[in-house]
C-alpha cells in the first residue's frame, strides 16, 4: 500500500533531554492518544511523512529554474522503490525538462525513458552542487550537447524533423547499440568539453553511474564530481527510503503506532 497516508506528532514523552527529534506515528490519522503515557494528543503539531520516491516524468513548468534533475531506481525496474535494501543495485540517469530519463546500459547504450521511472529517488544537481545558474533549460541542452558530442563514439542517432533525438540506429539483431572498436577490440569513446578538460574512457567497466558522473562534471566543469560524490548525496535519501519501509511495515502488521527519530528531509506540514 505504497500510497497510504503516515501522520506523526512531536509527543513530549519521547523526547527527553536533547532527544527531541521522534515522532509518534500511525496510518491514515493523526494518533489521538499516546500507547504509552496514555497522554490525549490534542494540541500537538501534526507532520505528514514524505513519500520517499518522486516521480521522474514530471516535466519542470519554468526552464529558467535552476532544476538539475538526476533519478535513481531499483535495477529490477519491475520491482518497488519501498523493497530496497542496504544491498540492492540501483540504476540511475539524467531527467530532462519533460521529464524524459536518459540512461546507459551495457546492452542497449543510451535510452530515452518516458516512463518506468514513476518510483525513483531524486536528486536537483543544482542544489547540492550549489550551482543556482544550473537551469533546467541549462541542464535540457548539457544533456543533448554531451550525447551529441559523441563523435565518433559507440552510438549512432536519428533527428527528427524537428532536431530532436527520437530514436536510434538499430544493428542487424535489432539492438539499440552499435559499437566502434579499436585495434585491440575493446569498446572506447572519449568525450571532451570545449577546453578539452572533461572527458571519459568508456571501457567494459562504464556503467549508468559512469554517465551520470560524466554529464554532471559537462554541465558545471567540476573534477570534484565522482562516483563517491554522489553516493554520498544519495546516502540521506536512502536511509529515510530504508526507515520509511519500516514504519510502514510495522504499521501495515498491525501495529497502531510506531514511534521513530525522523530526519528533516522526510516531514513536512500537514
Amino acid at each position: 500500500m505504497i500510497h497510504s497516508k503516515i501522520l506523526a506528532v512531536k509527543h513530549s514523552c519521547f523526547n527527553k533531554e536533547d532527544n527531541d527529534e521522534n515522532y509518534l506515528c500511525a496510518l491514515n490519522k493523526s494518533p489521538e492518544k499516546c500507547l504509552q503515557c496514555g497522554t490525549i494528543l490534542k494540541d500537538e503539531i501534526v507532520v505528514k511523512l514524505m513519500l520517499p520516491f518522486s516521480n521522474a516524468h514530471v516535466s519542470i513548468l519554468f526552464p529558467s529554474y535552476p532544476i538539475a534533475r538526476i533519478a535513481f531506481i531499483l535495477s529490477d525496474s519491475s520491482n518497488s522503490i519501498l523493497n530496497c535494501q542496504s544491498n540492492s543495485n540501483l540504476h540511475c540517469g539524467v531527467i530532462d525538462s519533460e521529464g524524459k530519463v536518459y540512461h546507459f546500459t551495457k546492452q542497449y547504450g543510451i535510452s530515452i525513458d518516458s516512463m518506468g521511472w514513476e518510483q525513483s529517488i531524486i536528486i536537483s544537481v543544482s542544489e547540492v552542487t550549489g550551482c543556482k545558474n544550473l537551469t533546467s533549460s541549462k541542464w535540457n541542452e548539457t544533456i543533448h550537447s554531451y550525447i551529441n558530442n559523441l563523435n565518433g563514439s559507440i552510438y549512432s542517432y536519428v533527428n527528427d524533423p524537428n532536431g530532436s533525438i527520437h530514436s536510434y540506429v538499430n544493428n542487424l539483431n535489432g539492438s539499440i547499440h552499435s559499437y566502434v572498436n579499436d585495434p585491440n577490440g575493446s569498446i572506447h569513446s572519449y568525450v571532451n568539453d570545449p577546453n578539452g578538460s572533461i572527458h571519459s574512457s568508456m571501457n567494459q567497466d562504464y556503467d549508468c553511474l559512469d554517465f551520470v558522473v560524466d554529464i554532471i562534471k559537462y554541465a558545471i566543469n567540476d573534477q570534484e564530481v565522482n562516483r563517491i560524490r554522489i553516493a554520498q548525496w544519495l546516502s540521506n535519501q536512502l536511509e529515510w527510503v530504508l526507515l520509511y519501509t519500516d514504519i510502514i511495515k510495522q504499521l501495515e502488521s498491525g501495529s497502531l503506532q510506531v514511534m521513530k527519530r525522523l530526519p528533516i528531509i522526510a516531514i513536512c506540514q500537514y
